[in-house]
């Protein structure tokens, strides 16, 4: 039986219960150590950062045409005068070639490039100076328009080939839209499209980024692929360039945290929702810590914990234990509610602790949590836990 198996016959024997009966009844809980490490969460501290180069796409040794790029051609005597100086179309000192030198000439899109007087010249594929010794042979070889050896050809790269992308942040601000992009072809990464729409997700954001291919939005078959941002550390992280590469009409998206994506104190003074780190790990203790409780000596604590299918697991953390034993001071997951034993009256009973107040101190689990009436709880510190 592996693991996973194993998990679901502990926890079908400890609920006892049918998965559609609805949440269930929170007696005193399973004691942590009967309980398998599956249920008990798996820590954040294994995770790290992805490392950015992963996000990137390597860079090629020499730029390569392909349609959409726009050149800059001159052919002495067939595209360009003789004894004239080229035109120069591009005074941008940003742009990929700022002194670039000839007549625009966009790529087709079946990949040709076309001048006067040579059929389409195939380009698709080549680097620069390749292009340039494709064009001198086209003019003197195939077409024989100029004496081989004295043809004056340059070939420049004006505007590099671009896709257009959509890029929804809903971790920075929800509801707001999305950016469209136009990144260059050699730079359409995942790396890229954060950049310049603030950067990696934040701590209102999942470490991952979903994208969705194509433009097509409506087609329910569309590939969506998944580029997590958080690994465990020492495993094999299994992205490739395709998957953080992005294409023509792509969808980025940046999803924000669940709501739920927190805990909730019942009992005590800290009563009420606190959200959990992102990346680091909240236990019991440290939990009720944030919370504002005053950290207990002793007693227990239950660990309602949400395992889907709209079933609960209790599980009772011995506290006093929780101090000593790192065990015992279990991890808190997303829509746990901690459950503590309160008394009514600041101070608490004044019998030692560990001890059980009289009926009227005892702390009576909500309805929706304990249909089984009052239940006799002890009070964690007493005197010296306050409304704990």
């Amino acid at each position: 039986m592996t693991r996973p198996a194993a998990a679901l016959a502990v926890l079908a024997v400890a609920l006892a219960g049918g998965c559609a009966g609805g949440p269930q009844p929170v007696a005193d809980g399973i004691p942590v150590r009967r309980l398998p490490a599956e249920v008990l969460g798996r820590p954040k501290s294994g995770l790290e950062p992805v490392p950015l180069p992963l996000l990137r796409r390597q860079a090629e040794p020499a730029y390569r045409v392909d349609r959409g790029d726009v050149l800059t051609v001159f052919a002495e005597d067939v595209l360009g005068v003789r004894n004239q100086i080229p035109v120069q179309p591009n005074p941008n000192p940003t742009a990929p070639t700022p002194a670039a030198q000839g007549y625009p000439v966009t790529v087709a899109d079946d990949g040709t490039l076309s001048i006067p007087e040579v059929p389409p010249i195939p380009v698709k594929g080549k680097t620069l100076p390749e292009v340039r010794d494709a064009v001198a042979k086209a003019i003197t070889v195939d077409r024989k328009l100029i004496i081989p050896g004295k043809e004056r050809v340059s070939v420049d790269l004006l505007q590099k080939r671009r896709v257009r992308v959509l890029v929804v942040r809903d971790d920075l601000n929800p509801g707001a839209g999305g950016a469209s992009l136009l990144l260059d072809a050699d730079r359409s990464d995942v790396l890229e499209a954060l950049t310049r729409t603030g950067g990696l997700p934040g701590p209102n954001g999942k470490p991952e980024v979903l994208i969705r291919r194509g433009p097509n939005v409506s087609d329910q078959d569309q590939l969506t692929v998944r580029v997590p941002l958080r690994v465990p550390h020492g495993l094999p992280i299994a992205l490739t360039e395709a998957d953080i590469t992005l294409g023509e009409g792509d969808t980025l998206h940046v999803l924000a945290r669940d709501a739920d994506d927190g805990y909730t104190v019942v009992g005590g003074t800290g009563c009420g929702s606190h959200p959990l780190p992102r990346d680091a790990d909240l236990r019991v203790v440290e939990a009720l810590s944030r919370a504002g409780c005053p950290a207990p000596a002793c007693g227990w604590v239950t660990v309602v914990r949400k395992l889907g299918c709209d079933r609960t697991l209790p599980i009772r953390v011995d506290l006093a234990e929780a101090l000593r034993d790192p065990r015992e001071n279990i991890l808190v997951q997303p829509g746990d509610t901690l459950v503590l034993p309160a008394a009514h009256g600041h101070g608490g009973c004044g019998s030692p602790c560990g001890t059980t107040c009289p009926p009227h101190h005892w702390f009576k689990l909500p309805g929706w949590l304990s249909p089984l009436g009052p239940r006799s709880w002890p009070v964690l510190g007493c005197d010296d836990c306050g409304d704990l």
